[in-house]
């Protein structure tokens, strides 16, 4: 899982790029299950989809884990950032700040 506060470009393309390895690990599967239908049994080709499975599983749960921090990415209004509600808040208090430092 990535800190809580990784923009929410980054939480995309780290979505995307397990995705893809994902998608690239079951068309490994499929290729490897053809190929123990043509040669017959293959323990090596086995052993590569069993473990392909095992990743696939952990990754599909990394999946979830990044969906669910870009929702709440998106909720905090968009790129990790700080809700505009604190932001506000936050910049009045730095005006009141600096509006002292004239005095």
């Amino acid at each position: 899982m990535l800190p809580y506060d990784t923009p929410l470009p980054v939480l995309e393309f780290e979505h995307s790029r397990i995705a893809h390895e994902v998608a690239h690990l079951r068309r490994s599967n499929e290729e490897l299950a053809e190929a123990l239908k043509v040669d017959g049994p293959e323990r090596e080709y086995e052993i590569a989809i069993d473990e392909n499975v095992a990743v696939i599983a952990k990754k599909g749960r990394e999946l979830e884990e990044l969906q669910i921090q870009i929702n709440d990415a998106k909720s905090r209004g968009h790129y990790g950032n700080v809700p505009e509600s604190q932001a506000a808040s936050s910049s009045m208090d730095e005006a009141a700040s600096g509006a002292m430092d004239d005095v």
